[in-house]
């Protein structure tokens, strides 16, 4: 278990940590391109085509 100490040395390296983010240029790492706008299209389409056909077979299956 962490004693007082360690969470104030863990604290006070934080801060610094911190500071130095915002001092610099770049505060925030490189967190590389989102997913493409094809990629969320693709997957919509997809599930729009998967609803529509329950919508359209579900009739069938109720009264055959």
């Amino acid at each position: 278990m962490a004693t007082m100490r360690d969470r104030a040395e863990a604290d006070a390296w934080e801060r610094r940590r911190l500071l130095r983010a915002f001092v610099a240029a770049d505060p925030a790492p490189a967190r590389g391109d989102g997913p493409s706008i094809w990629r969320c299209l693709l997957g919509s389409v997809a599930l729009a085509i998967v609803v529509v056909a329950g919508v359209v077979m579900v009739p069938s299956w109720i009264h055959p």
